[in-house]
Parts: C-alpha cells; sequence; structure tokens
C-alpha cells in the first residue's frame, strides 16, 4: 500500500480509538505532544491502545 494511504489508515485507527475512549480532538490538541498528529502518534504508541487498534485492525480486514 502507498504510505500516504497506510498513514490514513493508521491515523483513522487511532482517532476512532481515541474517540471511543472519550478524548475529543481539542483535547487531545492540548496534550504536550506539539500538534494533533503527534499527539495521535503518543496515542497510538501507548500500551492500553494497541490491544483495541489491533482489534480493530482485524474487524476491518474480516479476520
Amino acid at each position: 500500500m502507498v504510505p500516504e494511504l497506510e498513514a490514513y489508515k493508521e491515523y483513522a485507527l487511532v482517532s476512532a480509538v481515541a474517540a471511543h475512549r472519550g478524548i475529543s480532538f481539542e483535547q487531545v490538541e492540548q496534550l504536550p505532544y506539539g500538534n494533533f498528529m503527534a499527539s495521535i502518534g503518543y496515542l497510538h504508541h501507548q500500551a492500553r491502545y494497541q490491544h483495541e487498534i489491533q482489534s480493530l485492525m482485524k474487524q476491518r480486514n474480516g479476520h
């Protein structure tokens, strides 16, 4: 897959997890990690989100 599409897919998945966890765009923007994308990257690397992200990916891939 094209890297940009892969990044967008990851961004969408992590955004979905953040939203599911009750973290709004405005809240993420205010986290001390730079900008929204950096904050989403931070959330992605938090262990507590890994299982959820993997589950979402499996669901989307039909497994």
